[in-house]
């Protein structure tokens, strides 16, 4: 059984985890605050030790815990446990820094106060020490550059108009014109209900995936843990597979699926591609447009268009987008791959301003009969996500 979010952990178990370490520690301490009756036993080193309580694997380090995962997958009486390891903008790293400050009545709540401090903490806001008075850097909040925002107002009212659920046009709506506070408790209420490109997809139809963008490459567990095994996982990145994490090394090694390495930046022409590096580590055209004294480093880089022939795929059935900033350059060479395999589709939208109304938009002309969804995975503007899915998939 695959559970991919901690408000998903079923209630009322009994449950062992397999191995004991620093990310199993972890994960024992969020779970006893979002599911206080289920009762933890402890760490086990053999899954024979769990007995009738059901064992926990969220982390594939050990060959037990490879072999589990290859041979019991779908066993009800074992959990798989992907996490969001080293993600700055996942449940895992919220919790890392501030779980103490949280409390679950049934929705996770923390005050505006104890908030205040986990920005300060990371540095995303400044407050004057004499007066209190919060600064927050407007171009992290689409309210609080609205001028500039409100001059689209067509288009944003069209994409409002053109997304498929309620749910979507109140965030989106959040997006663009709530007050940073509204950004902040929505994120709170919703960062352990799931993880970032996972709402909305319909894994179980993915055969063939175009991970686009992947550094870390946290995502890659969800993915081993939802396709079915099997399937086959093209990673398209300038730098490839060499900044993968340990943790997420581990799933790959598994052999559950095949894994391909692309090192390329997917652009709307083939050659090469200056980019700068991040303070992350990441190529980015982002950094580059902000930051245009950095120095920079030649990549190659080709079309998906192109990429797509020269690999020979039959099928695509899902698309997820991260090129820092390069999406809307180069989906102008992707219709004829998405017109070809209709794929799901899980696009990064804000980078640049203009991402939240133009890419949304490009797929609402270009895509029939689906539907379009948006979430937003961060506290601020950052990590908003579209969502397309074709209506033959159902609900």
């Amino acid at each position: 059984m695959i559970v991919d979010a901690p408000l998903k952990f079923p209630e009322e178990i009994s449950f062992a985890i397999l191995g004991e370490s620093e990310i199993s520690g972890m994960l024992v301490k969020i779970l006893g605050l979002l599911r206080p009756e289920a009762s933890f036993i402890g760490f086990v080193d053999d899954p024979a030790e769990t007995g009738d309580n059901t064992l926990v694997v969220c982390e594939l380090e050990r060959q037990a815990a490879k072999d589990l995962f290859l041979s019991q997958r779908d066993d009800p009486d074992i959990i798989f446990m992907p996490l969001p390891v080293d993600e700055m903008w996942s449940y895992w790293e919220f919790a890392r820094q501030f779980l103490e400050r949280l409390e679950y009545d049934g929705e996770v709540k923390t005050s505006r106060e104890d908030f205040v401090e986990l920005l300060l903490a990371r540095d995303r806001a400044k407050q004057d020490q004499e007066s209190g008075e919060l600064s927050l850097t407007p171009h992290c909040y689409l309210s609080l550059i609205s001028d500039t925002v409100m001059e689209e107002e067509d288009k944003i009212v069209e994409v409002l108009q053109g997304l498929s659920d309620d749910h979507s046009r109140q965030v989106y709506k959040m997006l663009i014109t709530g007050e940073p506070e509204q950004h902040w408790s929505h994120y709170t209420a919703r960062v352990f209900r799931s993880v970032q490109y996972f709402d909305y997809i319909r894994p179980q139809h993915c055969q063939v995936v175009l991970n686009g963008g992947v550094l870390g490459g946290y995502e890659l567990p969800f993915f081993i843990s939802h396709l079915p095994l099997g399937a086959e996982i093209h990673n398209v990145d300038p730098l490839g597979h060499a900044p993968l994490t340990d943790y997420v090394q581990h799933w790959l090694a598994a052999g559950s699926h095949r894994v391909i390495e692309h090192k390329v930046a997917l652009e709307d022409y083939a050659g090469e591609v200056e980019l700068p590096f991040d303070e992350e580590g990441e190529v980015s055209l982002y950094i580059k447009l902000a930051l245009p004294d950095l120095p920079t480093v030649a990549f190659p880089c080709l079309t998906m268009d192109q990429l797509v022939e020269e690999q020979g795929f039959e099928r695509l059935d899902l698309i997820k987008l991260d090129l820092e900033g390069a999406e809307s350059k180069m989906l102008t060479k992707s219709m004829d791959t998405i017109q070809r395999f209709r794929p799901q589709l899980a696009i990064s939208i804000y980078h640049f301003t203009f991402d939240f109304w133009n890419i949304p938009l490009f797929f609402m002309r270009l895509c029939e009969d689906y539907t379009f969804h948006v979430e937003v995975y961060s506290f601020e503007r950052w990590e908003t996500i579209f969502y397309a899915i074709p209506k033959e998939l159902g609900n």
